[in-house]
């Protein structure tokens, strides 16, 4: 969890270099249309409308000085099984993203009350002071809600956290991560069509790969379809390591396999 801001630092001792690799944890804000913003978040071209208010690119160059990869559109990152490459991202268009609030009956706008977490993650509430700025752009007046990981997780657990950013980590295996979002389990903010949960069980029990990966991508094209949540960034891991320790390779899931690991005599 070493942040950007802290890499040249790091790097400028002799004692100590930086270890970075690709991350598998994902931020996202998760709308809460099941729950106190039903009213204004219940019809998929509103979720639609502030994905494509929010120029994830930008907050992956300059917030996390272009050391994350954008979320195109879907949860799987490229690279990782389960991605569905005919997805697109949702483009950064401001003016699309009104239009789509205006035919939804929202040319007004509407008030947003965003939970999201403080110092639990580098650039946490950095990230979710960017994205309010960009959705008050489109004329959603954001009503921050910065807490700590503990009170964060208290409001999870008395249904009170509303819609949210958090930056979930989840295996690297993509029954794990469609299965997270179906019917029923606690990270269901937005209900899916009852199609999704199908496909996914279906999934897991098909054997041929292909056919296994084909259902996959129709759970993503779903998820992109339903925008269930505002699609960020999947920041890089940087690892501060000792150059006294020796065979140290991080991995993807942020387990720290020490099997192999050694300090110099």
């Amino acid at each position: 969890n070493v942040p950007v801001s802290g890499v040249n630092q790091i790097e400028s001792s002799s004692d100590h270099a930086v270890v970075t690799i690709p991350g598998l944890r994902k931020f996202a804000t998760f709308f809460d249309a099941k729950g106190v913003d039903a009213e204004t978040l219940g019809e998929a071209r509103v979720r639609q409308a502030l994905n494509m208010a929010v120029d994830k690119v930008a907050i992956a160059e300059s917030l996390f000085e272009g050391a994350a990869q954008p979320l195109q559109g879907q949860w799987q990152v490229e690279g990782e099984a389960g991605f569905n490459p005919d997805v697109p991202m949702f483009e950064y268009d401001p003016e699309a993203a009104q239009q789509l609030l205006e035919e939804a009956g929202f040319g007004d706008g509407f008030e947003l009350q965003l939970t999201y977490t403080v110092g639990r993650y580098p650039m946490d509430q950095e990230l979710g002071e960017i994205v309010s700025s960009f959705l008050e752009q489109v004329g959603v007046t954001v009503n921050q809600r910065p807490l700590e990981y503990g009170a964060f997780l208290t409001a999870r657990d008395e249904d009170s956290v509303g819609t949210h950013q958090w930056g979930l980590l989840l295996p690297p295996v993509p029954h794990y991560n469609y299965v997270t979002f179906t019917s029923g389990t606690p990270y269901e903010f937005t209900e899916l069509p009852a199609e999704y949960t199908e496909l996914v069980n279906e999934a897991v029990e098909e054997t041929d790969v292909d056919a296994q990966a084909a259902l996959y991508n129709q759970c993503a094209q779903i998820m992109h379809d339903e925008a269930f949540a505002l699609f960020l960034v999947s920041p890089n891991d940087n690892y501060g390591v000792s150059n006294s320790v020796q065979g140290f390779t991080p991995r993807r899931d942020q387990v720290l396999w020490l099997f192999d690991v050694s300090l110099a005599e």
